[in-house]
């Protein structure tokens, strides 16, 4: 991430003692807030996440891997095997 000290809103919030990594899968509950369901925890910062539009799955970049997920009913991701590497890096 990048540090942008001339933002107004910079320095006006507290940094969180404990960072990290990865997706956080978050879904709108019935009353239309979100809600969380699971942190999918990764070693690297994810720069670029999509959905497939047919097939189910979820695709991220990061640190110049692609990593892999299938969605479940609950909504929350399972890694589909290891990351792989990509062209490049997208983060």
């Amino acid at each position: 991430q990048v540090t942008v000290k001339d933002s107004p809103i910079y320095g006006k919030a507290e940094v969180p003692a404990e960072q990290k990594k990865g997706i956080f899968v978050m879904r709108r509950g019935t009353s239309g807030t979100l809600e969380a369901v699971k942190l999918v925890e990764l070693d690297t910062h994810i720069g670029w996440i999509s959905a497939h539009p047919s097939n189910g799955c979820i695709y991220a970049c990061g640190n110049g891997s692609v990593y892999a997920f299938r969605t479940a009913a609950d909504g929350s991701l399972a890694p589909l095997g290891e990351a792989k590497d990509g062209c490049g890096n997208a983060a």
